[in-house]
């Protein structure tokens, strides 16, 4: 019994699920299948291809069917009391001014335009994902420095003590080491509390339930670096979803444009029909039965629809204008948001290594000043600083890595290679 509260025990501290390997890639992935928005997103699509076969239901002919039924209430010279009428009528639009082959081309822009926004959905949820799993990594090694620093206090608070039972360090001087103390307790409970956020925050985007043990944070151990040839701003230019969409979507409104002026052009339908009439209500079964069949070629057009038309084809061209004004800012501002991120890019890459010296520097600081405290020639007061110098290095140097790989995910998102 006491080893199966062990294990129960064992199972709550990683999250209450079966441990399992889980890098960033895998994350990512899960996401992709697991998020209802994709689903979403991905009926649209479906939805888009509907459209297109609706499009391209105006080449094919239209058949129907009836049987018609009539009774009066006393038959006449021309007429008998009851009636009937079976018929089919077959006919076919030979010609409308194109509209058919615009508006499948505009459908056919408008499904690609959908592929694009489900590539642009999941390439934000990756990216997405990416910036929650850093934010865990960073979560995690901030909590190492609290406990670390925790750690490190509680050996100077029993050195401090023991100083002070043979008189070598006042009660004063250790009650700040212990104000300190506290406060790094503190610390730690914050830092799992953020932890804990850190990991909600992840499974939410991911769609998976998630422990800390169960995350391989190993991606983060080599340094990204950028590839001119690939993240550049001919990439962004060419491979961004939000613009291939625009210009999809630029190019159906163009054939809007066209299918509206369509509307002015002759239409020419042509329709078979075929009729079976009765001087009873089931045809077939009375004494007077005809049959007919009807050929027609009808040549119509439309004169004046009170300017309809012409508000139609103003209002579309309109329309096409604003997307092409709409994509020209997108192009701008895209390629400025990019050049941003190279650039900040190069200042957390010179930020690392910085950081690095400096927490180097603090911790051989921290060792030297414990070893003159051991033999009396520093005070409590300068450990403490050493201890809090060294706690601000690694949080900053902490802090900057996670920088540095959430622009390098920006990028690769800008150029959709995330």
């Amino acid at each position: 019994m006491k080893a199966f509260n062990v294990v129960a025990f064992l199972l709550l501290l990683l999250g209450g699920t079966p441990a399992w390997a889980a890098d960033l890639s895998s994350l990512q992935n899960k996401a992709l299948t697991k998020r209802d928005i994709v689903k979403q997103y991905q009926l649209n699509v479906e939805k888009s291809v509907q459209e297109l076969q609706v499009a391209r239901g105006g080449y094919y002919p239209s058949l129907d069917i009836g049987y018609r039924m009539t009774a009066l209430d006393e038959a006449s010279q021309f007429e008998p009391a009851e009636q009937s009428a079976a018929f089919a009528t077959i006919s076919w639009n030979l010609f409308s001014g194109f509209q058919d082959r615009y508006g499948i081309a505009e459908a056919e822009l408008t499904t690609v335009a959908e592929k694009y926004r489900l590539q642009g959905l999941h390439q934000d949820i990756r990216l997405l994902v990416a910036l929650r799993y850093l934010d865990v990594h960073e979560r995690q090694e901030a909590l190492k420095v609290a406990q670390d620093t925790l750690t490190t206090l509680n050996r100077v608070y029993e050195d401090g003590h023991s100083r002070m039972q043979v008189g070598l360090v006042s009660e004063n001087d250790l009650l700040k080491i212990k104000v300190d103390r506290g406060g790094a307790e503190i610390a730690v409970k914050r830092a799992e509390a953020e932890l804990r956020k850190a990991v909600q925050q992840l499974e939410r985007e991911s769609g998976v339930r998630l422990a800390v043990s169960e995350l391989d944070f190993t991606i983060f151990n080599q340094l990204p670096e950028i590839d001119e040839a690939l993240h550049n701003e001919e990439q962004v230019l060419s491979r961004r979803s939000a613009l291939l969409i625009l210009r999809e979507l630029e190019g159906a409104a163009a054939l809007r444009v066209k299918t509206e002026k369509a509307g002015g052009y002759p239409q020419v339908n042509l329709s078979t029909s075929y009729q079976a009439t009765d001087d009873h209500f089931l045809n077939g079964q009375g004494d007077v039965s005809a049959e007919e069949i009807r050929t027609q070629i009808v040549l119509s057009m439309n004169l004046f629809d009170g300017h309809v038309r012409g508000a139609k084809i103003s209002k579309t061209s309109l329309e096409h204008r604003s997307i092409r004004y709409e994509l020209a800012e997108l192009e701008s501002d895209l390629i400025t948001d990019f050049n941003n991120l190279l650039l900040d890019f190069g200042v957390a890459q010179a930020n690392v290594s910085v950081a690095q010296t400096t927490k180097e520097q603090a911790q051989e600081n921290l060792r030297v000043t414990r070893l003159k405290y051991g033999e009396g020639l520093t005070q409590e007061a300068d450990v403490l600083d050493a201890v809090a110098g060294v706690s601000r290095a690694r949080a900053n140097f902490v802090g900057v890595v996670r920088l540095l790989f959430a622009n390098y995910y920006q990028i690769l998102r800008a150029v959709e290679q995330i």
